[in-house]
């Protein structure tokens, strides 16, 4: 596997690592090679059916994090989708009412239980809003929830293409179809795979903004 390039900036007069670039990087104060580097996820796709995953998984947040702290929680991403392949990795927004106190209290119950957890921004390398990003694994090692915890509002884009391709079986069908070659063409590369899918996404987006007929066969 390639060596990822990384680039050290300052937030918040703090230090954090970068590894990547672009949408796909991630960040951590105290990042694990082992976690980071050399982790990298196929895009070896399955026919959703994470539905429990994400129910099982919700719950238990809502039980283990203080009272009051999350806000809302939402499925997002290929495996909210039903019957379309995607990995299997649950995506999951965490909206919560402290960012800062997020930060610091969503590791400090997580960790212990087996998660990593990383400080990373939207997007780039310093873009804000910065959020805590969870990684779940099962019991061979293999992740099964990724856990974006932050800001109100911070994932509109994504749960609203979620909500096009839940509405709009065409937009859906264009997507797996995508999604397949795309996997064949960057097999093991998670990032030039998540890279490639931008196009299609963002043009689905403007046409939902502009209340435009999706032109999906345009893309």
């Amino acid at each position: 596997m390639q060596a990822k390039e990384q680039v050290t900036v300052t937030y918040s007069r703090k230090h954090v690592l970068c590894l990547g670039g672009g949408m796909s990087a991630f960040c951590a104060e105290n990042p694990s090679p082992n976690s980071l580097i050399n982790d990298s996820i196929s895009p070896a796709l399955l026919i959703s059916a994470e539905q429990p995953l994400f129910e099982q998984e919700r719950v238990h947040l809502l039980d283990c994090m203080p009272p009051g702290l999350i806000i809302r929680i939402e499925h997002f991403g290929s495996t909210a989708i039903v019957g379309l392949a995607a990995k299997p990795i649950v995506d999951m927004v965490i909206e919560v009412n402290d960012v800062a106190r997020a930060r610091t209290i969503v590791p400090r119950i997580l960790e212990p239980q087996g998660y990593d957890s990383f400080w990373r921004p939207t997007l780039g390398d310093d873009t804000p809003p910065w959020y805590t990003w969870c990684i779940k694994r099962n019991a061979t090692g293999q992740r099964t929830h990724h856990l974006h915890f932050g800001e109100i509002s911070f994932k509109t884009d994504e749960l609203r293409f979620r909500d096009i391709l839940r509405e709009q079986s065409v937009v859906a069908a264009a997507y797996a179809e995508l999604k397949l070659r795309l996997a064949n063409e960057h097999n093991a590369d998670r990032i030039a795979y998540t890279k490639a899918k931008g196009d299609f996404i963002q043009n689905i987006l403007r046409q939902a903004r502009g209340n435009a007929r999706y032109d999906w066969q345009s893309v």
